[in-house]
């Protein structure tokens, strides 16, 4: 039988806790490195914390944007397991930006990374909560009714991650890391409930026009899988 998601791999539970301490994270690891580009450069820094699952990682890293003086909120970080060398990533969404902006800002960052890390090894991303993405929780949320009507609740999670698969944000991130002879494998989700609209506008910056927004909105702790 096909197995439709997975375990939450060891290595990425480093990042459930760097997502809660991540100012502090990016800002006492040390020296930042900087890659320019022509309008914008990548900032990175090493993530030396003693976090949770440090000792399952080989090593860790900070990327994020400089725009002339700003310094982007948006972090991405890339850790490396210490027994396989699989790669994993969390690179959960702010408030302040929308989904659009996170996924330019991520084909920025991605190649930077890229050069430090064997994407081609790529074990998992994690994205944080599915409302945070903002537009595609609308999106998906929409599909889902269209598919399932407005009053299924997901049975389970598996029914849920098999939906995913078949969408935009699984387009998305087999797009994002094309280059890397990688793609979307599976979905791994927690703590699946629909929130509500007024919870959705309160966590992320949204360019869907607000009457298309449904009242409920799907949302989970979600973590992508690659192979």
């Amino acid at each position: 039988m096909m197995q439709y998601y997975y375990k939450i791999p060891v290595a990425a539970l480093f990042f459930i806790l760097v997502g809660a301490c991540g100012e502090k994270t990016e800002n006492s690891a040390g020296d930042v490195s900087v890659s320019s580009a022509p309008d914008t450069s990548i900032g990175s820094r090493m993530v030396t914390d003693e976090l949770a699952g440090s000792a399952y990682r080989e090593r860790a890293k900070a990327y994020f944007l400089l725009s002339g003086r700003d310094t982007s909120d948006f972090i991405c970080y890339v850790a490396e397991s210490r027994d396989d060398h699989r790669i994993n990533m969390d690179i959960r969404f702010k408030n302040n930006k929308t989904y659009r902006r996170h996924l330019n800002e991520l084909h920025k960052i991605i190649p930077e990374a890229a050069k430090d890390f064997n994407m081609d090894s790529l074990s998992s991303v994690y994205i944080g909560r599915l409302v945070n993405s903002g537009d595609m929780a609308i999106h998906l949320t929409n599909e889902y009714i269209r598919k399932y009507g407005k009053d299924k609740y997901p049975e389970n999670n598996e029914e849920f991650v098999l939906f995913l698969l078949d969408t935009k944000l699984a387009a998305d991130f087999s797009g994002l890391f094309k280059p890397y002879a990688v793609e979307v494998q599976s979905f791994c989700c927690e703590k699946l409930f629909f929130t509500t609209r007024d919870e959705l506008f309160r966590s992320a910056e949204t360019e869907t026009d607000s009457s298309l927004a449904p009242e409920i909105i799907l949302d989970c702790m979600t973590w992508i899988n690659f192979k």
